[in-house]
């Protein structure tokens, strides 16, 4: 990689600005320890085409109070940077902490924190809220309601049927544009300030609730937001909030509607 780096500073005749990762855990992408003291050693010699602008590393289960592996991390991503000093290599900046360090975490916080799913509003902790407000919302709205009686089936396969005469909402929106398939049957939307389930299966471009009151065509259908929740309808669909956001579909409209 790092032979590629300095041909593409050749090429266009830049000096390449980059940062190094160790890998200390996660056993995913960056320099395992092993050979970074030969990582450090090419970089000091590409030094008329690299500039080193920081160093980083990975947490694996940050996302778990007092694992252990986090302090473990901590100490193999300090001795990685001391082994770069120790050759000759200056470092700008040190960065390790993801969302759930930047708040559980400050020994972790070095330079800089990296924020994803925080950002988002959404605790990356399980059962912990740290005061973050919901960024975006998934918003749909009632396309028809009818009512079906005792028996009869809702939606592909089947797989809910009716105990009692139930009004069913069709809401516009399914697989298509983000919202899990694993939600049939399963999670729960809002609607005029009440939680409805989704019944039957989730289609690719709508789904059906069995009202737990009043609606009309046009209402507007809360997937998730404040609530519920994006990590409520992702425990739900047994996935994790990070899924939720970050899967909505291209056609779905994003509207900026200011800060919370």
């Amino acid at each position: 990689m790092l032979q590629e780096v300095c041909a593409g500073a050749i090429a266009t005749g830049k000096k390449a600005r980059v940062q190094l990762k160790v890998d200390t855990g996660v056993s995913r992408n960056g320099c395992s320890l092993s050979q970074w003291p030969a990582l450090i050693a090419e970089t000091l010699e590409a030094g008329p085409l690299v500039e080193v602008t920081g160093m980083w590393s990975h947490l694996a289960n940050a996302d778990i109070p007092n694992h252990r592996s986090v302090h473990e991390q901590r100490l193999l991503f300090d001795q990685a940077c001391a082994m770069a000093e120790a050759i000759g290599l200056g470092i700008p900046l040190r960065h390790l902490a993801n969302s759930p360090a930047a708040l559980l975490c400050p020994e972790t916080h070095y330079d800089l924190v990296r924020v994803g799913i925080a950002l988002y509003g959404v605790s990356p902790v399980e059962g912990r809220d740290f005061g973050l407000r919901p960024a975006m919302a998934l918003v749909a709205s009632v396309a028809s309601v009818k009512t079906v009686e005792a028996g009869a089936s809702v939606s592909y396969g089947a797989t809910w049927t009716a105990t009692e005469e139930t009004s069913i909402a069709l809401v516009l929106g399914g697989y298509a544009d983000g919202i899990p398939r694993s939600a049939s049957n399963s999670a729960e939307v809002s609607i005029n300030g009440r939680l409805h389930p989704i019944v039957g299966r989730v289609a690719m471009d709508q789904f059906m609730v069995a009202l737990q009151g009043e609606a009309q065509v046009g209402d507007e259908v809360i997937i998730f937001g404040s609530a519920p929740t994006a990590n409520d309808f992702a425990r739900a669909c047994e996935t994790i909030g990070y899924e939720i956001v970050t899967r909505i579909g291209p056609r779905v409209p994003r509207v900026y509607v200011g800060a919370p």
